[in-house]
This record gives structure tokens, C-alpha cells and sequence, in this order.
């Protein structure tokens, strides 16, 4: 008699045992393990958190892999100096950074870029002088931010934005995206002038 009672009081103990622990990796499941994607930062939130440290525009941004860590590899331009730095996607430090400060040439060139965008607000401002593209000119040195160019990609395919960068074609300026969507990898491009899509292809 005293043996099963012993033994049905170890049976219970085990039992109750099993249950925290089940309740226990439950907890450390729903938390999620430190790094998991739940906790990444959004493409905006680390430009945000790189521009607050590092004033500029930014003109590429990238998530990709380094040394098992998600980062943000990102190139920004200021009006003294060009920074390309890495961002940890999770934490939002700052993992590594390369400072250079920006020749004359680069400089100079910047600065035909934004005439020729004062000239086409110009040539956009109606009889009263009013200006018909309703936004001013972005820290990007375009009347369409990175940031609003993004919500315009976003509207139109969904997903996430994986890769950005500001480049130049046959003189139009616009923002290439790469964005992860339900349908595939799509990619992107919206002109920095006008917020007009030019181009949407999903890869094969």
C-alpha cells in the first residue's frame, strides 16, 4: 500500500514538472528568442535612427546578412560629409561606420541637381504662381522623399521593402525598391519628381 502511494505521488510530481516546463518554453516561444524577425526595424525606422545621428539624405539602404546578424547597410549624404554605416536590424546600434568627407566635385554636382529641381517646380507653378506639386523639396533634394516614395511602392504591391536606393536614368531621377511581397520579390521604381510608378516586375 505504501508503495503506490509513492509511487502515484512521483507519478504527480513528474506530471506537474513536465507542465511548468511546457509552460515555460510556451513563454520563451510567445516572447521570441532575441534577433527573431519580430523584432526587426521596419526600413523607415532605421533610416530614422541612422538620420538622427548622421543628418543627410539617404540615398541606399539594404538589408542583408553580416556574420549571421541582420543589418541595414545604408549610404547617406550630408552637405559635409558622405556616411556609410551599418546598422543592426534589431537593436538599431550602429555596428560599423565609414566617414568621408565629400569632395568639391560631388558637392557641385549635388548642387546642379537641385537646380534643375527648383527649375521644374518652377515650370509646375500655375498662373497665380501657386505651386502644383503640393509638397516642398524633401531632405532627398526632390519634391518626393524616399519615405513617401516607399508608401506610394507600398500602396501599390505590399509587403516589405528589403532594398532602396535613389539612382538616375536618362536624366529622371527616381527610387528603385526591392520589396517582398505575397506574389514575390517585385521590383519597384517611382519617380522622384513626380511620385509617378515607372516600373513593377516580380522576378520569375
Amino acid at each position: 500500500m505504501k508503495k503506490l502511494i509513492i509511487a502515484t505521488a512521483c507519478v504527480a510530481v513528474i506530471g506537474v514538472t513536465a507542465v511548468g516546463i511546457q509552460q515555460f518554453t510556451a513563454f520563451g516561444d510567445e516572447q521570441g528568442s532575441p534577433g527573431g524577425g519580430s523584432d526587426r526595424l521596419s526600413i523607415e525606422e532605421a533610416k530614422e535612427r541612422a538620420q538622427d545621428h548622421y543628418p543627410g539624405s539617404v540615398q541606399e539602404i539594404e538589408l542583408e546578412t553580416d556574420d549571421g546578424k541582420e543589418v541595414y547597410d545604408m549610404e547617406i549624404v550630408g552637405e559635409k560629409y558622405k556616411y556609410e554605416l551599418k546598422l543592426d536590424a534589431n537593436s538599431g546600434e550602429v555596428v560599423h561606420l565609414d566617414e568621408k568627407e565629400r569632395t568639391s566635385s560631388e558637392k557641385a554636382n549635388q548642387n546642379d541637381d537641385n537646380d534643375d529641381t527648383e527649375a521644374a517646380d518652377d515650370s509646375g507653378a500655375g498662373e497665380n504662381g501657386d505651386d502644383k506639386n503640393s509638397g516642398s523639396n524633401s531632405s532627398s533634394g526632390y519634391p518626393v522623399s524616399m519615405d513617401e516614395a516607399i508608401q506610394i511602392a507600398l500602396d501599390e504591391v505590399g509587403g516589405t521593402v528589403k532594398e532602396a536606393e535613389l539612382d538616375e536614368d536618362d536624366g529622371i531621377s527616381y527610387y528603385d525598391f526591392e520589396i517582398n511581397t505575397d506574389n514575390g520579390e517585385a521590383e519597384v521604381e517611382v519617380n522622384a519628381q513626380t511620385g509617378e510608378i515607372i516600373v513593377i516586375s516580380y522576378d520569375d
